[in-house]
């Protein structure tokens, strides 16, 4: 048997979850139909003045009820997407604060050189961008050059 640690275990539970829900939510929507099918067929059959029956009602609640609950299986589902995805996007996320919290402090020592005032001691996002820029930025970015600028000119034939 294997045993999941880590970002892997809690990726596979909530696979199970997501799984699950949508399972449960298969099932809620199945019952839901069966229930307006018997409805359908119970249409019509009373007086129109008679009270309804305690099946009616039944049938009515526990409708209602399916469709409460496949609302709040819809959100949780939604809920566990919304953390799949911070999970796995939790590693870039990090990089990404410690490279804008180094921009940060670099713009504070730059104001600090331009107003003639000493440089702030060096922060620990500024060091890590110095010691593992391909570790933080590994991705970059292709700045379209500015197209040259020709003319056409006739070729002299001699």
């Amino acid at each position: 048997m294997t045993t999941l640690t880590g970002s892997s275990a809690v990726e596979s539970h909530l696979h199970e979850q997501v799984a699950d829900t949508a399972s449960e939510i298969l099932v809620a929507e199945t019952v839901l139909n069966d229930i307006a099918a018997v409805q359908a067929t119970r249409k019509g059959k009373a007086r129109e003045d008679a009270p309804r029956s305690d099946a009616d009602i039944a049938l009515d609640l526990q409708a209602a009820s399916l469709t409460a609950l496949i609302s709040v299986l819809q959100d949780h589902r939604f809920a566990l997407s919304i953390d799949r995805a911070i999970e796995s996007d939790a590693h870039q996320l990090g990089r990404l604060s410690l490279v804008e919290r180094a921009e940060r402090d670099d713009h504070r020592a730059a104001v600090a050189l331009r107003e003639g005032l000493d440089l702030p001691c060096q922060t620990r996002p500024q060091r890590m961008m110095e010691q593992f820029p391909e570790k933080l930025i590994p991705y970059t970015v292709d700045v379209p050059q500015k197209p040259q600028r020709w003319t056409w000119e006739p070729s002299v034939r001699a």
